[in-house]
């Protein structure tokens, strides 16, 4: 589990999906979320994502052991952050919610 600082204070969001039977970081995908320019309700239903996900955080040689895949969770945050938050989440543990997000924003 990870302790999340204020979400309010979050500019970006990217999400990955990583690990499975090859590594083949060609194949890594990525999307980034720019919340500031989300409407506060998107804004708000995207830090709950990242809420709900947060407690079944591992470490990243954890989260992608053998075939297992995972979630890479990077936040970036605005002024007095000077570096930013990232976390695993393995795929089988993922809230329902972040796996809907991971299609909706990946394709």
């Amino acid at each position: 589990m990870i302790e999340l600082p204020s979400l309010r204070r979050v500019s970006s969001l990217y999400l990955s999906r990583e690990g499975g039977v090859a590594y083949l970081p060609g194949r890594r995908q990525r999307c980034t979320i720019d919340l500031a320019d989300c409407p506060p309700d998107e804004r708000e239903a995207i830090c709950q994502v990242v809420k709900d996900a947060a407690p079944q955080a591992v470490a990243t040689e954890q989260a992608g052991r053998g075939d297992q895949r995972y979630f890479l969770i990077e936040l970036s945050f605005t002024d007095d952050e000077p570096e930013p938050l990232s976390f695993s989440v393995p795929e089988q543990d993922a809230p329902e919610e972040l796996l809907r997000l991971w299609n909706s924003r990946s394709s």
